[in-house]
């Protein structure tokens, strides 16, 4: 019986493979691309250069940056970043853990 249920299955999925193959050459055919759109959104890219002048002038936190353009997290901010033409190393930018001086038990 379980044998029966389990080729009932395998069925049903292979079914399912096809039919979304087809629908996603049936879009390719009329020239529809599927997947997230490369790039920077925009908006981003208009506040860039803003973006690139206050993070060279150092006198701001990511942090800070971050929240008056309203990004949403630190990667999206060296992407704008990245695209003013500012040039980021970005495991340097991040800040260092404390070391510890006490030896752990």
């Amino acid at each position: 019986m379980f044998q029966i249920f389990c080729a009932l299955a395998e069925h049903e999925r292979n079914v399912l493979v096809q039919r979304t193959r087809a629908g996603l050459q049936a879009a390719r055919a009329r020239g529809r691309q599927g997947g997230r759109p490369p790039g920077l959104a925009p908006r981003y890219q208009k506040v860039a250069p803003a973006v690139k002048e206050l993070y060279e002038a150092g006198q701001q936190s990511t942090r800070q940056l971050m929240d008056y353009f309203q990004i949403g997290s630190r990667r999206t901010l060296y992407k704008i970043l990245r695209f003013a033409g500012c040039q980021i190393n970005e495991k340097s930018a991040l800040p260092a853990a404390k070391s510890v001086d006490k030896a752990l038990p």
